[in-house]
């Protein structure tokens, strides 16, 4: 009787548990790891559609949507919705009003360079049937290429800062339809919203 007690695993039983544990981390952990760049892409995403919304309250008080003005940081380019931008008549202070709490979201996370526009979003107005400022382009990179609706290369994204006309940088970015691999990996995988 005592010696029932006084057993213990055999090494087999042991092999078999470390063999079931390395399985379970080999798929769990890999999934784990990619949840927050899921999260900072999907708070980004909705950073998006909260400033599209408070644009569209913009447009339906002014008739047109901000001009892309920035003269509260010279080193900032016009087109970025940075708090550094926070001077009377810059876009992101005539946005501001328009959203929760007076603010302007800012971009989260390790991947902060949007289309030239370090620790922001990108804004611009586009012409839309000859009318300026009848329409516009909202776009964070994102770091997990799943979430993203476009997929742009450095010169292209170069054109896309420079665009001011809608049906031109909707033909010179594609829609990313699968995973940039080989050449391609060296694109953004970024988000765009236009209304």
């Amino acid at each position: 009787m005592k010696n029932a007690f006084r057993r213990g695993f055999t090494l087999i039983e042991l092999m078999i548990v470390i063999v079931i544990l390395g399985i379970l981390m080999g798929t769990i952990l890999p999934r784990l790891t990619g949840a927050q760049s899921r999260a900072r892409d999907t708070a980004r995403i909705a950073d998006l559609n909260n400033i599209s919304q408070a644009l569209e309250v913009y447009f339906s008080d002014n008739g047109e949507y901000p001009a892309a003005l920035c003269t509260g940081d010279s080193s900032l380019g016009p087109k970025c919705l940075d708090s550094r931008c926070d001077t009377a008549g810059d876009t992101f202070h005539s946005l501001k009003t328009y959203m929760k709490g007076d603010r302007v979201p800012q971009n989260v996370g390790k991947k902060t360079d949007t289309l030239g526009c370090e620790g922001s979003y990108y804004y611009t107005p586009l012409y839309k049937g000859g009318v300026s400022q009848s329409s516009y382009v909202l776009a964070s990179d994102l770091e997990t290429w799943q979430m993203a609706n476009f997929k742009a290369s450095t010169p292209t994204a170069t054109f896309f800062l420079k665009s001011v006309d809608a049906g031109d940088y909707i033909d010179d970015i594609k829609k990313l339809t699968s995973e940039p691999t080989g050449a391609e990996s060296d694109r953004q995988s970024i988000y765009i919203v236009v209304p």
